[in-house]
């Protein structure tokens, strides 16, 4: 099995040089709540995994990798995004092991995607968008 963990995922409006105030548009950014409120997850048929929230971390865990970058994913959906306004996506994350993988958003008709390289150690990562 694989496992990935992430903490404090926000994604708020940016204005070019820091985060707009009282912006966050996810739900449940803590992962506080002991189901993962607001949070879903999809594997591909060929993938098992499960998710679920442990001491205030996203807890994915899966046994294989899937061919596309969206084979396993934790998705969040309904965010109301403000057309023509910028965001910036920022959380913390570490694996069992080092892997690269993407963090991104589908408005309905346009991907936002970007990769990362995750190690086993917490790190903060942020993408623009």
């Amino acid at each position: 099995m694989y496992a990935n963990y992430a903490i404090a995922v926000t994604v708020e409006e940016y204005d070019g040089a820091a985060a707009v105030a009282d912006t966050n548009v996810i739900m449940n950014e803590s992962f506080e709540s002991t189901a993962p409120f607001g949070w879903g997850f999809w594997c591909d048929g060929a993938v098992t995994c499960t998710f679920d929230a442990v001491d205030g971390a996203a807890l994915l865990t899966y046994d294989a990798y899937g061919s596309e970058t969206w084979h396993i994913k934790v998705e969040q959906g309904g965010i109301a995004f403000e057309e023509g306004a910028t965001y910036k996506l920022m959380f913390r994350a570490k694996g069992d092991a080092a892997r690269d993988f993407f963090a991104g958003f589908w408005n309905g008709s346009e991907n936002f995607e970007q990769q990362f390289n995750l190690t086993t150690e917490w790190q903060d990562f942020e993408f623009e968008f």
